[in-house]
This record gives structure tokens, C-alpha cells and sequence, in this order.
């Protein structure tokens, strides 16, 4: 988990960074600039819940089918929810902040799951 963060941190910044340089490099319109907020927002959101990410098979790894489909259905859900909460007051920014948001639940979702389930505290 420590490795995950040590290697996204840095390389979500630096993404974060970039983006005004590429849209300039690439001539791309103005309009893309808009995206930046949006882009950090999910990138956070990435690197909140990265360090769990390795770990979202781990129920079919250990012959649980039908936890791992709810673990996707909760995720699936919780971003549809938060999507659906936020997107028509700040439209892509809402997005953003709706996904980004699902991963941090997510990891509070799996964290819950895999200590009732497998008896493994994260």
C-alpha cells in the first residue's frame, strides 16, 4: 500500500502540472483549460483510495464471487448516487467531485467487507 502512494502521489501532481503545458504544447483550444479543476478532483480522488486498489480482486482471489460483485455493485452505486447529487448544480466539476468521492467510500466499503468477510483488518 505505502508503494502505491509513494509512486501516485507524485506522478498525480506532476499530471496536475503538465496538463497547462500539454494543452499548449498540443495547440489544443482554450476550452480544454476548463478541465484542470475537474482533473485535479479526480486525481485526488484516485490517490485517496490508490493504496486499496491493488487489493479489489481480493474476493474472488479467496473464492467469494458474490462479495466481490457487491463490492462493484457498492462502488457502482455510491458513484451514481454522488454523480446524480452533484452534476446538475456544478456539471463536470460535480462529476469530478462525485467520483472522486466514490473512492474514498470505496475504501471505507472494502475496508468493512474484507473484516467481516475474511477477518483481515487494512
Amino acid at each position: 500500500m505505502k508503494k502505491t502512494y509513494l509512486i501516485l502521489i507524485p506522478l498525480g501532481v506532476l499530471v496536475v502540472l503538465a496538463y497547462p503545458l500539454l494543452i499548449h504544447v498540443l495547440a489544443l483550444d482554450i476550452e480544454y483549460s476548463k478541465g484542470i479543476l475537474p482533473l485535479a478532483i479526480l486525481i485526488a480522488g484516485c490517490i485517496a483510495g490508490a493504496g486499496y486498489f491493488p487489493f479489489l480482486m481480493i474476493f474472488n482471489q479467496t473464492g467469494h464471487p458474490y462479495y466481490q460483485s457487491a463490492l462493484y455493485f457498492l462502488i457502482f452505486a455510491s458513484n451514481l448516487i454522488l454523480n446524480l447529487m452533484f452534476v446538475p448544480y456544478w456539471g463536470m466539476t460535480g462529476s469530478a467531485i462525485g467520483t472522486a468521492l466514490s473512492n474514498i467510500v470505496y475504501v471505507f466499503i472494502f475496508r468493512a467487507m474484507v473484516k467481516r468477510q475474511l477477518g483481515v483488518k487494512f
